[in-house]
């Protein structure tokens, strides 16, 4: 599997419709602190896989996953401002293996 990029965010977006694995993002604050949540979903409910703060006194921030999340439902990007990236991995689930939900 290789990962993909969302290319970049400047505002509140669908990053995958379907099932993927969620490996994490990076930020360009723009010296302001930036509010970044990614949700298993197509909207900005459901269940929150992350929300982090970017940190203003650093020119670009971010978090990523040694072992991706996997996201049945999509991944949603929720952010206050910046230009964010989000990387993933369209992926298919067998759903007869145990696996940790999220």
């Amino acid at each position: 599997m290789v990962k993909q990029s969302s290319g970049e965010k400047t505002s509140s977006a669908i990053i995958y419709s379907g099932q993927c694995l969620y490996y994490g993002f990076v930020c360009v604050t723009g010296g302001v602190n930036r509010t970044i949540s990614i949700y298993n979903n197509t909207a900005n409910s459901g269940t929150k896989v992350e929300s982090f703060t970017a940190d203003a006194n650093k020119p670009t921030d971010g978090h990523s996953h040694a072992n991706p999340v996997e996201c049945n439902n999509g991944l949603y990007l929720e952010m206050s401002g910046g230009t964010v990236i989000v990387f993933y991995c369209p992926a298919k689930f067998n759903s007869d293996l145990p696996r940790m939900a999220i």
